[in-house]
């Protein structure tokens, strides 16, 4: 589980920095070019992606982290991809949601497995 949710962080970082470099440099046809998608989506991106370093030498932390990022993610791209622009608001709040739930997943299998190993003891 911890190489899925590794894997889904890192990748969730990479698709944002994407995302806002293509809104600055390749913006949909109506849209002008905007500073703040290139800034924002690149903050978040070397954000989630540090997330996984602090994970390395400190789990609960680089969680957190991931976890926030996710949560912050999904309240400013949510309401967005509801007013009826679905691209790339319903995608990142699509990828933010499945973020938060494996975040979520892997926190209660590492919960389960703590509780076995101190049944056992």
């Amino acid at each position: 589980m911890t190489k899925v949710i590794n894997a889904a962080v890192v990748l969730f970082g990479m698709i944002s920095i994407a995302l806002g470099g293509m809104a600055y440099f390749a913006p949909t046809a109506g849209h002008k070019p905007h500073i703040m998608s290139l800034v924002g989506g690149t903050m978040l991106g070397a954000l989630m992606i540090g997330s996984f370093f602090l994970w390395k030498s400190n789990p609960r932390a680089g969680r957190i982290m991931s976890l926030v990022l996710g949560v912050l993610s999904l309240g400013m791209f949510a309401p967005r991809a509801f007013s009826g622009v679905f691209y790339p608001n319903g995608l990142m709040a699509g990828l933010s949601l499945v973020l938060i739930l494996l975040l979520g997943s892997g926190h209660m299998t590492g919960m389960k497995a703590k509780l076995e190993r101190e049944d056992t003891q």
